[in-house]
């Protein structure tokens, strides 16, 4: 009978490559890790590794059985982790990934106050492009994921929530040659590099048509990648100042370098870049505590956001990119 401890054995072993790694990462002897895989293999009729001198490599019928045996060890964690869940037992862990611009809004400040009300939480807040969290998601690396909704659109495997809509605008340093031409249309920023995360089709359809210069298509995904990628908004914001690319950002993000001059907004109207982000879990896993707690928290925020956002259009003269 084939165990799934033999199969944790098993997979540990792929990993490492080694029976003397495979062991003391299971914490057993090296003997006993050698019959557990002896038994597993005997017990399927096959050989899963090919012994060699300085280690092992999986065989033909190693490389079919192991994506198998993944997927049964991770609906057995997944299983574990939800009776915990139910049974309302003290959660030992939270990952949230997230992408760049609500991870810089406050998504370090949430997982902080989590963290804080529950002192034997273990936390790990993810940093990753769009596509990166929603990977991570349907991988179940994560219990949440927040970030742009758009690539989920149509997935029956995921669960999502719009949490936030707000406007970018694009930025750049003060004194940029681009500043003394007055109102500008998007054609006018041709061939301006722009610096920051990738984006989505959505965005990507328009801000292909800056040129050449801005970014490009991946050909693989449909994203729109910037000439220059970063996925952090402070890196961002450091990199326009110091060159003359252009960035995107909320007026939030970018109100202290607007206040004091190092920044300057773009004078062109783009009601079509927005943002559109929100919750993103599977549909068939049950919700931690600890995640519930993290998006009560972030919609709290997002409330007070809304506010602050409308403040410095006015502020900053900027249009209501709902209007016309």
């Amino acid at each position: 009978m084939i165990t799934l401890r033999q199969l944790a054995h098993a997979r540990t072993l792929a990993q490492t490559g080694s029976f003397r790694l495979a062991a003391q990462v299971l914490h057993i002897s090296q003997p006993a890790l050698t019959r557990s895989i002896q038994t597993l293999e005997a017990a399927l009729g096959v050989q899963l590794f090919t012994r060699l001198a300085l280690g092992v490599e999986l065989t033909r019928f190693g490389e079919a059985f192991m994506p198998k045996a993944h997927l049964l060890l991770q609906v057995r964690d997944d299983l574990t982790r939800e009776m915990k869940v139910l049974k309302g037992l003290e959660q030992v862990d939270l990952c949230i990934a997230m992408a760049p611009y609500p991870f810089d809004l406050y998504g370090p400040e949430v997982m902080a106050s989590v963290g804080s009300a529950h002192p034997g939480l273990q936390c790990r807040l993810l940093l990753g492009d769009w596509r990166a969290v929603t990977t991570q998601v349907l991988g179940r690396d994560v219990d949440l994921g927040v970030g742009d909704l758009t690539p989920t659109a149509g997935d029956a495997r995921l669960d999502t929530e719009l949490v936030g809509q707000h406007a970018l605008h694009f930025y750049c340093r003060a004194g940029h040659p681009i500043l003394g031409r007055g109102e500008l249309s998007l054609v006018d920023l041709a061939d301006t590099v722009l610096v920051g995360t990738r984006a989505s089709v959505r965005l990507g359809t328009a801000l292909v048509k800056l040129g050449g210069r801005a970014g490009a298509f991946d050909k693989t995904t449909g994203d729109f990648v910037p000439a220059w990628e970063v996925n952090a908004i402070e890196a961002t914001k450091e990199m326009v100042a110091s060159s003359d690319a252009i960035g995107a950002a909320m007026l939030t993000q970018i109100r202290h370098e607007l206040d004091t001059g190092a920044l300057c907004l773009v004078p062109v109207h783009t009601p079509w870049l927005r943002l559109n982000y929100g919750f993103i879990r599977r549909r068939d896993s049950a919700v931690s505590a600890g995640a519930l707690e993290f998006m009560a928290a972030f919609r709290e925020r997002e409330t007070a956001l809304n506010s602050q956002e409308a403040e410095l259009r006015c502020r900053f003269n900027r249009r209501d990119p709902a209007a016309p």
